[in-house]
């Protein structure tokens, strides 16, 4: 049986909100793609290649401290 958009909505509009949100979530997906063009190999890939980085110390970390307190200054249009 073939299904009108408008009776698709209409279907839809009876789910529950979350059940919504995730047929949303889904179709976007299937027109879109991985995040990023990135497929999550790629991602996991990343991610180790950046926790080596740190690890072997080819790039500086920021302390959460400093980081919160620019941010804070960001807000309080007190950064300069």
């Amino acid at each position: 049986m073939a299904y009108t958009l408008d009776t698709l909505f209409d279907k839809a509009l009876r789910l529950k909100p979350q059940d919504r949100l995730l047929l949303a979530q889904l179709l976007i997906g299937s027109v879109q793609g991985p995040p990023g063009g990135r497929t999550e190999e790629e991602w996991t890939a990343e991610v180790e290649r950046r926790i080596r980085d740190v690890d072997e110390g080819r790039v500086e970390t920021i302390p959460w401290d400093n980081v919160r307190e620019e941010l804070r200054a960001l807000i309080e249009g007190k950064a300069g």
